[in-house]
């Protein structure tokens, strides 16, 4: 995750009540910018998007332990630092929620234990969002584990386009996940994969399930992408 240093107020103009977060910057930019000006690169390679794929998943496992959940997951929110470690950054649509883990059942009387709700006014990132998000304004941490499977996708495919690309209205995008052709729609574009990354697509796969309940929490993402690198590990080394 990104270090935070400190809170800056504003002593200048007191009656602006504001208040800024104090970051580092050394950053060479997100990931999606280090992969479209690093095709063909090493950074580029599979055993290195594994690498910084299980870095942001375990940064999400964090945010999640701490009982947070951060609503805006995507490449974009990725940093890379000049050493090559993937961060995750932009917390601004980041809420706390109750330390209870998601239940599989929604029970509406304490709805907001486990739940945030958005409201309608503000800007979302729609294509990156989960069903229940776009249909109800209900975000969790399944939620952001739906987020994350659109981010890894866009990794593996070195963020090339957009999700859902062919796809010109945000209507459209709505429509398409909530009617639950989102997942298979991504999932094809991932065909050409090789076969070392065959089981990051079921990851992906296993993220862009409908119900919420179906898709794995972040701690379990972060074992399958650790058991993949060890299994990658020792194939680059019988090689």
């Amino acid at each position: 995750m990104l270090p935070f240093l400190g809170i800056c107020k504003d002593f200048q103009y007191p009656e602006r009540k504001s208040s800024f977060c104090i970051i580092t910057k050394r950053q060479a930019g997100s990931i999606k910018d280090v992969l479209i000006n690093s095709k063909h690169s090493e950074f580029d390679l599979p055993v290195n998007k594994l690498r910084v794929i299980h870095e942001f998943a375990s940064g999400l496992a964090h945010l999640h332990a701490h009982n947070v959940i951060h609503r805006d997951i995507a490449s974009r929110n990725i940093l890379v630092s000049y050493s090559g470690v993937a961060v995750v950054c932009d917390f601004g649509l980041s809420r706390a929620i109750d330390p209870q883990p998601d239940q599989d059942v929604v029970d509406p009387v304490n709805f907001k234990e486990t739940y945030y709700r958005v409201s309608q006014q503000q800007m979302l990132p729609v294509r990156w969002m989960a069903p229940e998000s776009l249909n109800s304004g209900k975000f969790s941490r399944k939620s952001d584990v739906w987020m994350f499977g659109v981010t890894v996708w866009q990794v593996l495919t070195s963020c090339d386009q957009t999700p859902y690309e062919t796809l010109a209205t945000a209507n459209q995008v709505i429509i398409t996940v909530c009617t639950g052709q989102g997942g298979p729609m991504l999932l094809e574009s991932l065909s050409h994969l090789p076969a070392c990354l065959h089981a990051l697509r079921d990851l992906v796969s296993q993220c862009l399930q409908v119900l919420p309940s179906d898709r794995p929490t972040m701690a379990q993402c972060c074992q399958l992408i650790k058991s993949l690198q060890v299994a990658f590990f020792f194939f680059l080394a019988e090689e």
